[in-house]
Formats: structure tokens, C-alpha cells, sequence
């Protein structure tokens, strides 16, 4: 069996009201709070699809002879322990 809570729902004062849309016999009003985070919520998802859309786009672009040998010298000086990390080598400068 349904169940409804019932709730009282107090109508925004019409100076507030900065947005309304008709949908049918529907009408939806908004103050100006719920209207800029609509909008906040709107531009997020937009981004998020932009971002998508670059990442399809936008070749990835391969390296170069030269910094495949630069990145497979580094692999090797890693292996041998010639390596030093970053953190060390700033904390003496």
C-alpha cells in the first residue's frame, strides 16, 4: 500500500522569483538561490562532456625517436641505481 507524507509547501515571495517555466499545466518557479545552482549544476555537466569531447578529439601525440631513447636512458639509470629522487636533490639545494 502507498503511502504519502505530507508536506506543506510555502510559495517563494514574487519579488524572489527570478525564473519560471510553463510545462503544460505545470508552472515551476525558482528564487534566485535555486536558480544560480541549477545553473552552477548545468555548467558542471557541460564541462564534464567538453573534457569527454577533447579527450576523443585530440590526438595523443607519440614521442619521438629521441625521446624514446631519452626515456629508455632513464629506465636504465634507474635499474643500475644511478638514480637520485627529486626530493633529495632539492633538499641540498
Amino acid at each position: 500500500m502507498l503511502s504519502f507524507l505530507s508536506c506543506r509547501v510555502q510559495p517563494p515571495k514574487r519579488e524572489n522569483v527570478k525564473y519560471s517555466t510553463s510545462l503544460s499545466e505545470v508552472v515551476i518557479f525558482m528564487s534566485t538561490e535555486e536558480l544560480l545552482i541549477k545553473m552552477y549544476e548545468d555548467i558542471k555537466a557541460i564541462k564534464e562532456e567538453l573534457d569527454q569531447i577533447k579527450i576523443a578529439l585530440i590526438p595523443e601525440d607519440k614521442p619521438t625517436e629521441e625521446e624514446l631513447r631519452e626515456i629508455e636512458l632513464g629506465t636504465k639509470e634507474i635499474a643500475e641505481g644511478k638514480y637520485r629522487a627529486w626530493k633529495e636533490i632539492k633538499e641540498e639545494l
